[in-house]
């Protein structure tokens, strides 16, 4: 008797028992359900079992790279590395292994040693690894950190067993496979499915001792909101001129959104006639989105260009972030640009003059936002030349569906948890908007000495213009009395 499981792609896992050699041949089948035609056959593949249970290259479970004894990735074999490689030495003819102080040696058939590790410092990357997997407390942790070293040693020599026999064994991997109709030929594919086989003999060990099946049911997506705080820009370039007093000036405004989700973008109010390069703007995004924590993925539904069904997308957890430059007649200017993976998330610069760091050190110390869930500072925006185009500071937060739920929050400005609209300048408003202002808070500013000289100059012309005016009957009123 053997025991089966497979994984296919639809994320179903099946258990079969089987009888060799009478059920030695595995047929998988993808079929068309019709309620009124009846079933029928799309395509098939066939997989001799028996010749993979016979395999001098262990093809009945595959190895993995590495050794984990819990988790989504734990150890799936009957036989643990030690035994499996005690097995195969066994089975080839060899020398038994040797472990002492960390340490493995195999030997081939001519005597010849391969120690695993062949490295000094890989011994303390396999205790550190094992430290930090244990929890238990006591005389048992010394036991337990030898046994996984050994096992993870074992693995490795089994997974380099090719240097030892000249002979690979099967690594743990997804095969795909083609499949074809029976009344068609094998000339034409019907298409492909991915699965794994794993077998394991039912004769030798209790059903209890059986590996559990793989989960490989599709996970489901947990919802996440991110709250992005954009505070204050400085340094930004100063891209337009004003038209009235000839200064460089921008009308500054940031956008942001998810991957390349830019039709969903948001973005805050303008900050005009910013001449320093300063914006202030203490305005909220919120963004909801789902997440996949194991791969590190957000899950998007796109409609397809044509018809009306969803395709879901997996994408990388970025946030990006756009620095603009208003225009009223024309396109707006892109002026810099800030890419954020939430996953390896850039920590912030302490203050704007220290954010000048983050352009020349290459090892930026990076966070998890999703375990974080928190981070704020300061970064910098870059042109499309790796240039410096502006300063940042944000504040981002990452809250779960539960977490959403016990603390509602409002974009811009807008309750709950209201934010204070910015305290601006007296000239950041739209120059023809408000002419007055416009005279008051810009002109006058700039060119209040010149205004001041102008008008008094009109008025001399003024005088000197009734002056000469009323000359001619001045001088005719003094001859003629």
């Amino acid at each position: 008797m053997r025991f089966l499981k497979i994984g296919i792609k639809n994320f179903r896992c099946f258990e079969l028992e089987a009888n060799f050699p009478d059920e030695s041949q595995l047929t998988v089948s993808i079929k068309n359900w019709n309620i009124i035609e009846g079933t029928e056959i799309i395509g098939e593949t066939t997989i001799d079992l028996e010749d993979r249970l016979y395999s001098n290259c262990y093809a009945t479970c595959g190895l993995p790279a590495k050794f984990d004894s819990s988790g989504y990735n734990s150890w799936r074999d009957c036989l643990l590395p030690k035994e499996l490689l005690i097995k195969m030495c066994r089975k080839f003819g060899l020398p038994k292994p040797s472990f002492s102080n960390n340490r493995l040696i195999v030997y081939d058939l001519n005597g010849k040693a391969f120690p695993f590790p062949d490295k000094n410092e890989e011994i303390a990357e396999y205790s550190q690894e094992s430290e930090s997997d244990d929890e238990e407390n006591g005389d048992d942790i010394k036991e337990i950190k030898i046994n996984k070293i050994e096992q993870q040693l074992a693995l490795d020599a089994l997974n380099n067993w090719q240097k030892i026999t000249n002979l690979s064994l099967v690594a743990e991997h997804v095969e795909t496979r083609s499949l074809y109709n029976p009344e068609s030929g094998p000339e034409l594919e019907q298409g492909k499915i991915q699965m794994w086989i794993d077998m394991f003999p039912i004769n030798m060990y209790k059903y209890e001792q059986m590996p559990k099946p793989v989960d490989v049911t599709l996970r489901k997506p947990k919802k996440f909101q991110l709250r992005v705080v954009i505070k204050r820009t400085t340094n930004v370039i100063l891209d337009d001129t004003n038209p009235l007093t000839g200064e460089k000036k921008s009308d500054i405004y940031v956008k942001a959104f998810l991957c390349d989700q830019e039709k969903d973008y948001q973005s805050t109010d303008v900050h005009y006639n910013s001449f320093n390069g300063v914006g202030e703007f203490n305005y909220r995004f919120i963004f909801d989105f789902e997440y996949l924590p194991a791969e590190k993925k957000i899950v998007t539904m796109q409609k397809q260009r044509f018809g009306f069904s969803l395709i879901e997308s997996k994408k990388k957890p970025i946030i990006n972030l756009h620095c603009y430059d208003a225009d009223n007649f024309s396109a707006d200017d892109l002026l810099g640009t800030l890419e954020l993976d939430m996953s390896k998330f850039l920590q912030g610069a302490t203050t704007g003059e220290s954010c000048d760091k983050m352009l020349s050190e290459l090892k930026w110390p990076k966070i998890n936002l999703f375990k974080k869930k928190y981070c704020k500072g300061w970064w910098p925006f870059l042109t499309n030349d790796g240039l410096l185009a502006g300063k940042l500071e944000a504040e981002f937060h990452v809250l779960s569906e539960k977490e959403v739920e016990n603390s509602p929050a409002g974009k811009g400005h807008d309750p709950p948890q209201k934010l204070d609209k910015p305290e601006r300048p007296d000239t950041s408003f739209l120059w023809f908007t408000k002419p007055f202002q416009t005279f008051r808070y810009i002109i006058w500013r700039k060119y209040w000495k010149k205004v001041v000289l102008g008008i008094f100059i009109l008025f001399l012309v003024i005088g000197l213009f009734l002056f000469i005016v009323q000359l001619p009957m001045i001088v005719v009123n003094k001859i003629f009395g």
